[in-house]
C-alpha cells in the first residue's frame, strides 16, 4: 500500500523547456513466509525533486535526488517475534536521458542512480544503470520493459523488468 502527492515546482511551458515536480510519497507492506517461518511489516515515508530539460522535441535530460526511511513494525504470532529491526534511511541521486522515436510515441529511457544507505548496511552505496523501452497509451500511462544492472562492492544484481504504470 502506497500514496503520493507531487507538485509541479516550474510547470512545463513550450518557451523555456524546463519542468520541476516535487514528490511527497509515503507507504507500508506486509511479507510473510510460511515455508521460511519469516516476515515482517516496514513503513516508509520521503520525498523527491526531479528537474527535466527539454533539449529537442525528441529528447529531454533530467536528474533528481531522493531521500526516504524505511521503520520494521513489531509483530507477534504465537510468541514468534517477526522481523522489526529495519530502520534505514536511504538517499539517491539519478540523471536520466529520454528519447522519443519516431514511431507510435514510443520511447527509450536511459539512467544511472547512485544509492546511499546511511546506516550499517550489507552494501553501503550501490550504482544503478539501466536502459528501457516505453510504449505510452494514455495520458500519463504507460508499458515498459527494461534491464537494470546494480553494482556496489562486493554486490552485484541484474534485473529484467516489465512495468505498467496506470495513470488517474
Amino acid at each position: 500500500m502506497a500514496g503520493a502527492i507531487s507538485r509541479d515546482l516550474i510547470p512545463y511551458e513550450e518557451e523555456n523547456r524546463w519542468h520541476s515536480r516535487a514528490t511527497f510519497f509515503t507507504g507500508a507492506a506486509l511479507r510473510g513466509s510460511e515455508n521460511l517461518a519469516a516476515g515482517g511489516a516496514v513503513y516508509t515515508w520521503g520525498g523527491a525533486v526531479n528537474v527535466m530539460r527539454e533539449i529537442t522535441d525528441d529528447l529531454r535530460l533530467g536528474g533528481a535526488l531522493m531521500g526516504s526511511t524505511f521503520h520494521g513494525i513489531p509483530l507477534d504470532f504465537e510468541g514468534y517475534e517477526f522481523d522489526k529491526v529495519v530502520d534505514q534511511h536511504i538517499g539517491k541521486v539519478g540523471l536520466v536521458a529520454e528519447l522519443d522515436l519516431p514511431f507510435a510515441a514510443h520511447r527509450f529511457v536511459g539512467q544511472v542512480t547512485q544509492t546511499r544507505l546511511f546506516k550499517a548496511a550489507a552494501v553501503p552505496d550501490y550504482t544503478t544503470v539501466g536502459l528501457a523501452y516505453q510504449w505510452p497509451w494514455t495520458d500519463g500511462s504507460l508499458v515498459q520493459i527494461g534491464y537494470e544492472a546494480d553494482r556496489g562492492a562486493s554486490y552485484r544484481s541484474d534485473q529484467v523488468r516489465t512495468e505498467l504504470r496506470i495513470h488517474f
